[in-house]
């Protein structure tokens, strides 16, 4: 076996062994314990990738509202939101070299249509910190969590993931198969990576993680934009949206969002690839409150109705009261069932709202639910 060797202070050389992990799930626990053997440092174009653990053996459904019928070994986010799928595998075990493949593609797969970002918020939660405390602690008092939510709920449409395949060892079957998908997949970065042991007198060890898989080929092909991220401002937006929208729904927009300034709310842009986003942001008993719609400049604004699990729309009633209230508005047609497929997260075009009742009845609405929230604070 290959083989380190250590100098210490004294100038003593210790010798130092490749050795097999003793079992999985003790390598698994050092990825929970030290994340940073991930090779973050070894990934990004420019910046080193920072890990937040989200879960250990993350249940991954095959239906909506299903049980996990799956399971990823560790689920991680990075510091722009992109959900990291981690499947680990010691050199011994014979389904590295082709089972594991099929195993992350279904957990991928399901994992994008069947995880919304509040469930992801509540693996962070399990631990016994609020998702936006455990934001705070990995990536600092700077971050936005409202911003950084929005970012993910987008990486999760666009399928902005990474898949990481962590082995002693990598066979060259799996790591051929590995720069095949990261090359020819746009949205989906796909590496491996190898973290061996070296043992010596004293249970000295050493770890040395080496990240595997990115080509030249697919370094450019990401580089050219197939899976970047975009940082949108007012110029930037509204610049697509003069191109994209029909004057009236240019018109309604423009009055939309200094509608948003006008209340003293800050406006938090998105980081589509693709399309330019906004919502509002605003504090309630001094944290962020979900704010519930998200307009985009290709047309249309998304509803966030299972995001607003916060008192007092963690009540499905007042829930319900939102809804009758948009419904207001003449072909919105919002289902009051908020936790079915499609009644989620429902999108309609901005045609809907541009007359003056249907921005007065929108603007409106999203008075009252402040309205609301403040009252439930309070109370």
């Amino acid at each position: 076996m290959a083989g380190l060797f250590l100098i210490d202070q004294d100038g003593k050389l210790t010798s130092l062994k490749q050795s097999e992990y003793v079992s999985e799930d003790l390598f698994q626990e050092l990825l929970e314990d030290y994340p940073d053997l991930l090779g973050g440092d070894q990934m990004g174009f420019e910046t080193p990738r920072r890990w937040l653990f989200v879960a250990r053996e993350a249940p991954i459904p095959d239906t909506e509202g299903g049980s996990g019928r799956w399971s990823v070994d560790h689920l991680f986010l990075d510091q722009d939101a992109i959900p990291t799928f981690v499947e680990v595998k010691r050199a011994t075990d014979t389904r590295i070299r082709r089972e594991v493949v099929g195993q992350m593609l279904d957990y991928a797969a399901n994992g994008l249509r069947y995880w919304p970002v509040e469930t992801i918020q509540g693996f962070l939660a399990q631990a016994g910190s609020s998702a936006e405390e455990r934001l705070v602690e990995e990536f600092g008092a700077d971050v936005d969590s409202v911003a950084y939510w929005q970012q993910l709920r987008e990486n999760l449409s666009e399928g902005r993931i990474r898949l990481l395949f962590v082995a002693d060892k990598i066979p060259s079957e799996l790591l051929a198969v590995v720069e095949f998908l990261n090359t020819h997949m746009d949205h989906t970065e796909v590496l491996a990576v190898e973290i061996p042991q070296f043992i010596g007198e004293g249970g000295v060890r050493t770890l040395a993680p080496r990240v595997l898989g990115q080509t030249q080929a697919a370094i450019q092909q990401k580089r050219s934009g197939g899976r970047s991220s975009r940082a949108w401002n007012e110029d930037s937006y509204f610049d697509a949206a003069r191109g994209d929208l029909s004057p009236d729904d240019f018109v309604f927009t423009r009055r939309y969002f200094d509608w948003i300034v006008e209340q003293g709310w800050e406006v938090v842009f998105g980081r589509g690839s693709v399309n330019g986003s906004f919502c509002g942001k605003f504090k309630i008993g001094g944290e962020d409150y979900p704010y519930p719609v998200i307009c985009y400049s290709g047309g249309w604004m998304e509803f966030s109705f299972a995001g607003l699990g916060r008192p007092p729309f963690d009540d499905d009633a007042k829930r319900r009261e939102l809804v009758r209230r948009l419904n207001v508005i003449s072909n919105a047609d919002f289902s009051e069932d908020t936790t079915t497929p499609g009644n989620k997260y429902p999108s309609r075009a901005l045609s809907i709202f541009a007359s003056e009742e249907g921005f007065k009845t929108l603007t409106d609405a999203i008075l009252w639910y402040k309205q609301e929230a403040d009252r439930g604070a309070s109370a």
